[in-house]
């Protein structure tokens, strides 16, 4: 998996995210998504998209084997998302989570609350 196509991935899992939280609030979100990211070497870091990206592909081969991605707050022009890596040592793709399957190392974790943000 090339690293473009990594990028598509994850903007895929944050589409299907704010399609579940849409449902639940019955409300449109932004698709402007600030990323909290937590794990190698990072703890609450706010970061876009692209870097985050930059960040968690290791290369086409290895790939970290779990990343939890959860939407924990909204505000009208923003979306908050909690990503974080797992320790696991990196593998190939089809070791990852992959649940569902095409997902890759991404998993979608539902928060129990969104907040709603300033």
């Amino acid at each position: 998996m090339t690293k473009n196509e990594f990028y598509t991935l994850f903007l895929q899992v944050l589409e299907q995210a704010s399609c579940e939280v849409e449902d639940r609030l019955n409300a449109k979100i932004s698709r402007n998504f600030d990323i909290h990211l937590y794990g190698v070497g990072y703890s609450d870091y706010s970061l876009d998209v692209e870097k985050v990206v930059d960040i968690i592909y290791i290369d086409s081969q290895r790939f970290y084997r779990v990343i939890d991605v959860s939407i924990t707050g909204i505000r009208d022009d923003l979306t908050q998302v909690f990503v974080r890596v797992s320790d696991h040592e990196p593998s190939s793709f089809d070791r990852t989570w992959n649940t569902p399957p095409g997902y890759g190392p991404f998993k979608q974790l539902i928060a129990k609350e969104i907040k709603r943000l300033n």
